[in-house]
């Protein structure tokens, strides 16, 4: 009996002899591999995204219209836990619509302003948006006399940006800021 021949005797009885444990060991490594994929896919299928959509129109003569709409492009529901409004590089957190035109009326657009027809949505913690939907959260009307003057608050609205701190149900934590206009963890 040769020496190969007498090896490989040793390993068909090794493999006889332990095939029951190395298949619950292989089954067992498949088994932590396919939950651990699933955990993955599970996060990801209701995962938020947040991105705003902007516009603005001129629907009157002399009368400029902006309007910003935060919508939820992901897959599972956007839970605020922060709402900051940026302009000019410095944060503000409101409590009320009063403190937010507070600032666009009175220090920002003192002389543009169309009052009666503003609107502004004001999120608070724990607010939900729902994935696939969307939420119009400002629409400010500007009346301008010429278009140097509208150049002037259309420079200002450029200002402005938002912060949103938000997590998903599986308490995954993200910020989504318009003026980088990416969402980052």
């Amino acid at each position: 009996m040769s020496v190969l021949y007498a090896y490989l005797l040793v390993i068909i009885d090794f493999i006889r002899e332990y095939s029951a444990t190395i298949i619950a060991i292989c089954a067992l490594l498949l088994t932590v591999i396919q939950a651990y994929i699933s955990r993955k896919h599970n996060r990801l299928s209701v995962k938020p995204s947040l991105t705003v959509s902007t516009y603005a129109e001129y629907d009157a003569p002399n009368r400029y219209v902006c309007v910003i709409e935060l919508i939820n492009a992901g897959l599972g529901p956007a839970i605020v836990d922060d709402y900051i409004i940026v302009y000019d590089g410095k944060e503000y957190y409101f409590t009320n619509h009063e403190e937010f035109f507070s600032l666009i009326y009175d220090d920002v657009f003192p002389d543009n302003c169309i009052y009666k027809d503003d609107y502004f949505y004001l999120f608070r913690y724990g607010s939900v948006i729902p994935a696939g939907e969307s939420q119009e959260i400002l629409e400010i009307s500007f009346h301008f006399k010429d278009d140097d003057e509208l150049k002037v608050i259309q420079e200002k609205i450029k200002k402005f940006s938002l912060k949103i701190k938000h997590h998903s149900i599986y308490d995954q934590k993200f910020t989504y800021d318009t003026s980088k206009h990416e969402r980052s963890k």
